[in-house]
Parts: C-alpha cells; sequence; structure tokens
C-alpha cells in the first residue's frame, strides 16, 4: 500500500533514469507538479508536460493505490468530473 506518494513520486524518476528511461508517468498532483518544475528548473528534468483530461476519455481511479472503479470523464456545467462506468469489486485476502 502506497502511503508516501513523495517517496513514491521520487522513486519513479530515479528507476527511470536508472533504467535509461527518456519517459516517466506519475499520478498527478498539484504538489508534484510543483515539484517537478522546481527540479526542472535546477537542471534536473529536461521538461515536462500534464496531460489534460479529454470529455470522453476512459480512466482508472485508485484509492490509497488500489484500482476502485473505471469511469469515463464527463462535462458538467463547463467542469470536468467523472462518471463511474464500473465498480471494482475488493479482493479478499
Amino acid at each position: 500500500m502506497l502511503n508516501d506518494p513523495i517517496s513514491d513520486y521520487l522513486t519513479r524518476i530515479r528507476n527511470a533514469l536508472g533504467s535509461g528511461h527518456d519517459d516517466v508517468r506519475i499520478p498527478a498532483s498539484r504538489l508534484k507538479e510543483e515539484m517537478t518544475r522546481i527540479l526542472k528548473e535546477q537542471g534536473y528534468i529536461v521538461d515536462f508536460a500534464r496531460k489534460p483530461a479529454e470529455v470522453g476519455e476512459a480512466i482508472d481511479i485508485y484509492v490509497n493505490n488500489r484500482l476502485v472503479a473505471r469511469g469515463e470523464v464527463v462535462l458538467v456545467e463547463e467542469k470536468l468530473g467523472v462518471t463511474m462506468t464500473e465498480i471494482i469489486k475488493a479482493e479478499r485476502a
């Protein structure tokens, strides 16, 4: 279970660099976007982009790093929202 999103963020970057990857995908948040901007300013990252959601796009919904539902991006009163299309049943341990 993911408890520290900042450690996860830094580990993803470190692992991508160590494996020679040019790109890495990281779940977005304002904090991580700001950290990425600072890393870019300091020369540790060449560039970054946040992919905006598109209406009609299928997405996975995670809670505590566990897939709980699938959905679709919708427009509600000119704001983006999500309609859940499938609830994922919890696995019993």
